[in-house]
């Protein structure tokens, strides 16, 4: 009796373990199909998305969108081709705040593609502008701005909001970022940074926009204005240079008239008398005698008495 017990324990263990293994594998299992059918069921609402955007050190911007749309021989063409169209494009900017639509582009083809080249006064007027527009917000995304006395960090947050149109795993969306200056790029997530020309890039699936929901960090600076500095030392250079010049002009000018001054002439010495020749029979005459220091005048004498 144990034992038959002990067997049908073990037999029901194995049994739930087996249960449960196959619940999972049939779980993952269906959602892996769900994912692809709805891949595959949506693959043909758009094709690619790329953007190539602008940001001034004033954080206002342009930005160049292109929007590559699906096979014009399938089926979901004509509803996305009329989602794209311009005039309902152009309705959306309208009631946009801060955001300008420039230009629109249609090009015809089996592959058509849409144009957009956008203005927009700051990076939060974009994010409000795609807040209202639920097709837009997902590729856009919403930016963030954190300042503070040296940095500037620029954060976009990309797949929010519900998707109104397909985003498939075979389609890609495509970012490129260029900071004008004088802001330089101190950090980035980007694996694809050109340091040399300030740009940034990403690359993902439409179908990871809505799934992960990338985070975009990049913190700009302002640099020391090494241009100004320098032209600044030039002219510091120069000014010293010129001040040299007018006083080394100064002291040439005042040897030169120093030189060219007439010189004072000088009086004529009187010629000494001729010697005197003695009369005959005499001595030499000898020149007169220079006068002596005078003689201090003696006591005075006292008067005698009177009737002397």
């Amino acid at each position: 009796m144990g034992r038959v017990n002990r067997s049908f324990r073990l037999t029901r263990r194995a049994f739930l373990l087996f249960h449960q293994t196959m619940t999972d594998f049939l779980r993952r299992l269906a959602v892996t199909c769900i994912a692809l059918s709805c891949a595959c069921g949506l693959s043909s609402c758009l094709d690619q998305y790329s953007e190539e955007m602008v940001i001034h050190s004033d954080l206002s911007g342009e930005a160049t969108v292109t929007i590559i749309l699906p096979d014009s021989l399938l089926e979901k063409f004509e509803p996305v081709q009329k989602e794209f169209s311009e005039v309902n494009i152009r309705k959306r900017f309208d009631k946009a705040s801060g955001v300008k639509l420039e230009k629109y582009t249609f090009t015809e083809g089996r592959h058509a593609e849409v144009k957009l080249e956008v203005s927009f006064s700051s990076l939060e007027k974009l994010s409000d502008a795609a807040k209202d527009n639920p097709p837009a917000q997902m590729l856009i995304g919403q930016f963030s701005i954190t300042r503070d006395n040296k940095y500037t960090v620029v954060e976009r947050q990309l797949g929010v909001g519900k998707p109104t149109m397909s985003l498939p795993n075979d389609k890609n969306a495509l970012y490129k970022i260029h900071f004008d200056m004088p802001v330089e790029i101190s950090h980035t997530d980007s694996a694809l940074f050109d340091k040399s020309n300030n740009d940034v890039r990403y690359r993902w699936s439409l179908a990871e926009l809505a799934a992960q929901q990338p985070l975009l960090v990049n913190k700009v600076m302002k640099p020391l204005p090494w241009l100004w500095i320098a032209v600044s030392v030039v002219a510091l250079i120069v000014l010293a240079w010129i001040i040299w010049q007018q006083l080394a002009n100064k002291a040439r000018k005042k040897h030169l008239a120093a030189m060219n001054a007439p010189r004072p002439v000088a009086e004529p010495v009187a010629a000494p008398p001729p010697p005197v020749t003695p009369a005959p029979g005499q001595g030499p005459v000898l020149p007169p005698r220079p006068p002596g220091p005078p003689q201090r005048p003696g006591p005075p004498r006292r008067p005698g008495p009177p009737g002397k």
